[in-house]
């Protein structure tokens, strides 16, 4: 069983993490405002093994299983 993590944006992530993964948050936290990088944070939590990323923002990164790579899911 894996632990889950938070951590601000801007900060590294777990080492953990799959390059991909790591490449989907970049990405994303290239698109926040100077306000949003200040005050978000990071929350990993693990599905079967998978890791499942949630900023507050409500965007979440998560594992298809049937492609095993990670996508981007934006509820904005």
């Amino acid at each position: 069983m894996k632990i889950g993590s938070r951590w601000k944006v801007g900060e590294k992530p777990p080492a953990v993490l799959p390059e991909s993964v790591v490449k989907l948050i970049s990405d994303h936290e290239a698109t926040l405002d100077e306000r949003e990088r200040r005050d978000y944070t990071w929350t990993l939590s693990w599905t079967e093994g998978h890791p499942n990323l949630a900023i507050d923002d409500g965007t979440e990164i998560l594992w298809d299983t049937i492609s095993d790579q990670p996508y981007t899911r934006s509820m904005c």
